[in-house]
């Protein structure tokens, strides 16, 4: 049976079937001792790596080259998102140029009255005033009541002489013109009768306005007569 098979070997056969034994040799080997990481660009052929090879969802962008993938239609807007919680107060910025003033606003509502102040201290006088033009003469009153005396009724009534004892203590001597009965004193007067050092002290109506008394006071050595006159009128 040996020099049957023998018979058919030639060189090609012997060739071939080393090949094989390298190829499957050397898959097993590389299948079992490759270091993770190990195969890169110079390990893979040409075309290597298809599809059907690679996992799906495994690829990213930067994967491709540009121009591989294209852009699609922009897809319609989302909803708004919910309002997010208010940020924390930045720092306060720099305060800002003035502007410019404003038109005046309209005139606000009068107020309410405040209370009555205090009364100040018066205030000095001032220069008097130009004279006003004089005024219409007013009307005539009414006529008053008729007059209590008569001037026809007048009279004179003298008094008797009395005398001034003298005296150096002011002892004084009177004497009283008195009007008619119903007659009032208008006015009077005295008479000294000699010449003495005699002091009136006083010549006045007396206080019942009937007559006019006369008060004296005597300094001489001697007696001092005199009078009253009173000047009467009756009604």
């Amino acid at each position: 049976m040996l020099g049957r098979l023998l018979s058919h070997l030639s060189y090609a056969n012997v060739v071939s079937t080393i090949c094989l034994f390298v190829v499957l040799g050397g898959t097993a080997y590389a299948a079992t001792s490759l270091p993770v990481n190990s195969v890169g660009e110079a390990q893979l052929k040409a075309n290597a790596v298809s599809s059907v090879k690679v996992q799906d969802g495994s690829l990213l962008r930067k994967d491709f080259r540009a121009g591989q993938l294209l852009t699609g239609q922009r897809g319609p807007a989302g909803p708004v998102g919910a309002t997010g919680a208010p940020g924390a107060q930045g720092p306060a910025g720099p305060v800002g140029q003035q502007g410019s003033v404003g038109q005046a606003g309209a005139a606000g509502p009068p107020g309410l009255q405040g209370p009555v102040g205090a009364t100040g201290a018066p205030g000095a006088q001032g220069p008097a005033g130009p004279q006003g033009i004089q005024g219409l003469t007013g009307a005539n009153g009414p006529q008053g009541p008729a007059g209590g005396f008569d001037v026809g009724k007048i009279s004179y009534v003298t008094s008797p002489t009395g005398t001034a004892v003298s005296t150096t203590t002011g002892l004084m001597a009177f004497i009283d013109a008195a009007c008619p009965a119903g007659s009032k004193v208008l006015s009077g007067g005295f008479e000294i009768l000699s010449a003495a050092d005699v002091h009136v002290v006083t010549s006045k109506a007396d206080n019942a306005g009937t007559g006019w008394v006369v008060f004296v006071t005597n300094n001489s050595m001697s007696p001092v007569d005199f009078r009253a006159t009173a000047v009467c009128a009756a009604p």
